[in-house]
C-alpha cells in the first residue's frame, strides 16, 4: 500500500487527468500484491475513468456548446476535482484510516471513491449541484468561520515565534 501511495504522489497537480489515471493504475499494483477489493481492479479502473473523467468531460463540453447555465456547475466540478486530487495527494493516509480498519473485512476504498463521484455527476442525483448550492448559500458563514480560525491560528503562531525569539536571544 505504501508503494501505491508513493506512486500516487509522483504526479503533478496541474495534470489532474494524469493523476487520476495514475491513481487507478496503482490499484492494479495493489491487486498484483495480493490486496483484493470488492471488485477487481480491471473493473474499477474503467469505471473510475468513465465516471470521474469521461462523463464530466462530455457534460462540460455539452454545457459549453449550448452556452447553458450549467457551465458554472461543471467548472465547479473541475475545481472540486483538482481540490480533491490535492487533498488526496497530501492527506490520503488520513482518509484511508477508516478504510484500513474496514479492510480487515473488505477493501472498499476505491469503490467508495467511485460512489462519491457517481453521486456527484449522476443526472438523477446531481450532487455537484447540491454541493454548489450549499456552498453558495453558506459562503458568508463559512468565510467568517474560516477567517476567525485563521486569526486564532495566526495569534498562536505569533506567540510561539515571540517565545522562540526570546529563548534564542
Amino acid at each position: 500500500r505504501e508503494v501505491a501511495s508513493q506512486a500516487l504522489g509522483q504526479v503533478c497537480l496541474l495534470r489532474v487527468a494524469a493523476r487520476a489515471v495514475a491513481g487507478l493504475l496503482s490499484t492494479l499494483s495493489l491487486d498484483l500484491l495480493g490486496v483484493k477489493g470488492m471488485f477487481p481492479s480491471l473493473v474499477v479502473l474503467p469505471i473510475w475513468i468513465i465516471v470521474a473523467l469521461v462523463w464530466p468531460i462530455v457534460e462540460t463540453l455539452h454545457a459549453l456548446q449550448t452556452k447553458s447555465s450549467e457551465r458554472k456547475v461543471w467548472l465547479f466540478y473541475w475545481l472540486c476535482y483538482a481540490a480533491g486530487t490535492w487533498l488526496l495527494y497530501y492527506f490520503e493516509w488520513l482518509i484511508k484510516i477508516p478504510f484500513l480498519i474496514l479492510g480487515f473485512y473488505m477493501d472498499i476504498y476505491y469503490e467508495a471513491q467511485i460512489a462519491v463521484v457517481f453521486y456527484l455527476v449522476f443526472p438523477k442525483t446531481r450532487g455537484i449541484f447540491l454541493l454548489q448550492e450549499h456552498l453558495e448559500s453558506n459562503a458568508s458563514a463559512i468565510g467568517v468561520a474560516a477567517s476567525e480560525k485563521m486569526k486564532d491560528m495566526a495569534l498562536v503562531v505569533r506567540e510561539r515565534l515571540v517565545d522562540l525569539n526570546k529563548r534564542l536571544h
